[in-house]
């Protein structure tokens, strides 16, 4: 099942201005950030695509964050989404972090490997709008695996951290997983039952999603685990209810396609115009571009909304995209009612609970 569709989100009364002020050429800011506010993680997982970005002893201090939010704020930015590059609530600030998002109408996304959860179970609970916990597994001996850990008992308390946050929380909670096909591990026969063990712990949706390799194109797996694959899809359909879903990341389209890339007739990506990555070591156009020095805005630190005003950019989409990539369709349409601003008219424009395009 697909419902993440941002095309649809993007057609509604928060972005009504937004896309008036771009199809215009009128400066714009972006409206959704993606944050990185550390680069460390206790795990150490082998298949990380950030694997050499992680722990760099790089991270905001909490006067820059609050810096950073306010100025955000100041930029119209509608939505903040916690990642990483390391995970988001290892920094000192997170709850503080979230708490000032809240205070300034700031909508809040987190992406977690869940395991501090419960460090900050009220301020999530309340604030954020929603959740997503990345595991990968459904047994504490694939769980290992995939996140080596040093830390005690870690699995079991992650599913406790989910569980507890599925009770008092106002937003949604998803689990997510990665499909893995490695030397070291594969979890395809773990898919369904870990789907299953998501609605248990009283998840809003269980997401899965296809490898890639460190340069973002989708991994080729083999006929046998896309054999098997097929077979639990049908299945993972039956656990879909009102109150529970199963999701299948857009990418996954892909595979019943003949090829896995995806060229681009466009060299100026839009929607780098509409949300972009900013990091403690520099800001990119997109999570295909962190790291990546030659697409670095700045620093964020140095005062964003003049770094915005004076970034330049080295991407060209037509040469340096042409894995999957999930803003595709997005540019389309963007690219469409710029070349078309009569088109603006005729949108009907609905109302959202949910700004993430």
């Amino acid at each position: 099942m697909r419902i993440l569709d941002f095309n649809r989100k993007l057609l509604t009364y928060d972005y009504k201005n937004w896309l008036e002020d771009y199809v215009s050429e009128k400066e714009v800011f972006p409206k959704i950030i993606e944050l990185d506010p550390t680069t460390s993680c206790m795990f150490m997982c082998p298949d990380c695509i950030n694997s050499e970005l992680i722990n760099r002893n790089k991270s905001f201090t909490n006067g820059e964050l609050d810096i950073l939010i306010r100025e955000l704020a100041e930029c119209g930015v509608l939505g903040i989404i916690f990642i990483g590059g390391g995970e988001p609530l290892m920094h000192p600030w997170f709850g503080e972090a979230i708490k000032l998002c809240k205070q300034l109408d700031i909508k809040v996304g987190i992406t977690t490997n869940g395991l501090l959860i419960d460090n900050y179970l009220d301020e999530i609970a309340e604030i954020a709008d929603w959740t997503r916990v990345s595991m990968d597994a459904s047994t504490k001996e694939t769980f290992y695996k995939v996140r080596p850990n040093n830390i005690r008992n870690s699995f079991n308390r992650i599913l406790s951290n989910i569980e507890h946050l599925n009770k008092i929380k106002r937003g949604y909670v998803g689990y997510s997983f990665l499909l893995l096909e490695t030397e070291s591990s594969c979890n395809i026969d773990e898919l369904y039952n870990a789907a299953y063990l998501s609605k248990k712990l009283g998840c809003d949706y269980f997401e899965y999603k296809p490898m890639v390799d460190q340069h973002h194109y989708l991994y080729q797996y083999s006929n046998d685990f896309l054999e098997k694959y097929y077979q639990i899809i049908t299945n993972l359909e039956e656990l879909n209810s009102e109150s529970f879903h199963v999701i299948h990341a857009m990418s996954m389209e892909q595979y019943f396609k003949p090829e896995l890339v995806q060229p681009k007739d466009y060299a100026i990506c839009p929607v780098n115009d509409l949300r972009t990555v900013i990091t403690p070591y520099g800001t990119y156009p997109c999570p295909y571009k962190r790291g990546y020095e030659e697409f670095n805005y700045g620093l964020a630190q140095s005062g964003f909304k003049k770094m915005w005003q004076d970034r330049k950019t080295a991407l060209d989409a037509s040469k340096d995209c042409s894995f999957y990539c999930i803003r595709h369709e997005l540019n389309l349409e963007l690219e469409f009612l710029k070349r078309q601003p009569e088109e603006l008219k005729l949108i009907n424009y609905k109302k959202t609970q949910d700004v993430f395009v």
